[in-house]
């Protein structure tokens, strides 16, 4: 069937990812451990390029530890956390001890549980360190960490809600800490420097699950970025890479003020046209068995009939995505269901319009859960208001519309609209999420690939081609 050639669209779920796995520039990057931050947008191949490391890092000779907590894990952890920022004053520095200690337990676990050394002076102190102070039992890296976090609490009489039970005012020990840290991690250091030669690689993936841009669960995560500085250390050869979505990201760091010491360790996940038509034509190579040498754009006439218009179909879809992975694979599936439907041996323009509908449906409304946690009724306080208007927007008829928007008494208004200096404030908010494009200097601006584009400069706005059929802007039919 035609729908199967494109594969899972979440990569990561894909049995056969690392056959037709992109090595992108933040792959490669990741690969070489000299950058800690894997930075995109949601469906861009965060998970996908984690997944593939973990596959691929073992055969370089480093040992690999992933860690991804899951949607219950954070809730419970940050709901614990309202009471330890009212009663320790040094939350940030609280939680970057507690992140150093569980990932460096993780590490001692990891060595134990994959190298043998029974007569290693390092590696016994180690797993007495594990068997004694870690509890292994547990069968998720953030189970682990989360029951770790409690126990270190604890000893400082400090309580995180479900973590620790006991509650005092008494404040951080530092000295007590750097102790219990210090009969762990030169040993840890010694032993990799002596078995691997790659070193050890934590891998953090998932941490937008449970996160809702609070400012518990954004304290939470400083904390982390705090500890990565000080595990990443030429004496302690333990890398690691966490994956963030880019508006996670931004807003952790946007009042964090060590946040310049991290610049030179962030990749940002940019696609090219170039590069998605590469991505969907070696999917389609794998799931037919090409062996043939054949282009990509020929590899998409093997499933794409594009007889009937003068239109080249990759471009087409391409254009009606984010330039993100996944909302492409999205639109060539859905399109070969419609093909496989109407019995069709080829996928079709009939097809691809006909997907466009739900697809275009599919896209406002993932833009609007993307934001939920910035920008709550985004779609039908704001997006709504193009609907059935014009495609291309003067910047003077823009801002009309949107003042209305701001302006309209109708319905509740969400407090991040009430915090707008300017409408101006509004457009560079669309342009941002990638409802608008910009046109300015002849030229089409969009921030999928121009994310710094100064929103002042445009000559005239567009909305999106991918949000035309929902919105009845321009649609066919």
């Amino acid at each position: 069937m035609l729908r199967r050639l494109f594969g899972d669209d979440v990569a990561e779920n894909d049995a056969h990812l690392s056959e037709y796995f992109i090595e992108t520039p933040a792959y490669r990057m990741a690969l070489s451990g000299e950058k800690r931050f894997i930075i995109g947008r949601k469906g861009a191949g965060k998970s996908a390029i984690c997944q593939q490391l973990q596959k691929q890092l073992p055969q370089t000779g480093a040992l690999c530890i992933p860690v991804a907590p899951q949607n219950i894990q954070f809730t419970a952890l940050k709901l614990g956390l309202r009471d330890m920022a009212r009663q320790a004053p040094e939350t940030d520095t609280l939680l970057q001890r507690v992140w150093y200690y569980g990932l460096l337990c993780e590490t001692a676990l990891a060595l134990v549980k994959s190298l043998r050394r029974q007569h290693d002076s390092d590696f016994s102190q180690i797993a007495a360190f594990v068997e004694k102070h870690y509890n292994y039992a547990q069968p998720n890296a953030f189970d682990r960490l989360l029951h770790t976090t409690g126990l270190f609490l604890q000893q400082m009489e400090i309580g995180i809600g479900p973590l620790a039970v006991r509650r005092s005012g008494r404040l951080l020990d530092t000295l007590a800490v750097e102790t219990e840290l210090g009969q762990l991690r030169l040993p840890i250091a010694r032993f990799i420097a002596k078995n691997l030669t790659q070193g050890v690689y934590i891998l953090i993936d998932n941490l937008d699950e449970g996160w809702d841009n609070s400012a518990e669960a954004n304290t939470f995560i400083r904390g982390l970025l705090l500890a990565i500085y000080e595990i990443c250390q030429p004496n302690i050869p333990v890398r690691l890479i966490v994956f963030f979505r880019s508006d996670m990201y931004n807003a952790i760091t946007r009042e964090f003020q060590h946040v310049d010491k991290y610049r030179q360790f962030q990749e940002h996940i940019f696609w090219g046209r170039k590069e998605i038509v590469d991505l969907v034509a070696q999917r389609i190579r794998v799931n037919l068995k090409i062996k043939r040498p054949l282009s990509d754009l020929e590899v998409w006439e093997t499933v794409f009939d594009e007889r009937g218009s003068t239109e080249k179909i990759p471009h087409y879809i391409i254009d009606r995505s984010l330039l993100r992975p996944r909302e492409v694979l999205q639109f060539c599936r859905h399109a070969a269901e419609k093909a496989d439907l109407r019995g069709h041996p080829k996928v079709t323009w009939e097809d691809i319009f006909d997907a466009e509908h739900e697809y275009s449906s599919w896209k406002i409304g993932d833009l609007g859960s993307e934001f939920l946690s910035y920008f709550p009724g985004l779609k039908d306080g704001i997006l709504q208001r193009f609907f059935g208007g014009s495609k291309r927007l003067a910047p003077a008829k823009l801002k009309e519309l949107l003042e209305e928007a701001l302006t309209d008494p109708r319905g509740g208004k969400h407090a991040w609209l009430e915090n707008l200096r300017h409408v101006d404030d509004l457009m560079q908010i669309l342009y941002d999420i990638g409802f608008l494009k910009a046109r300015a200097q002849g030229k089409i601006w969009q921030s999928a690939r121009d994310p710094d584009f100064n929103i002042m400069l445009a000559e005239e706005f567009t909305v999106h081609p991918a949000f035309h059929r929902y919105l009845r802007i321009g649609h066919r039919g």
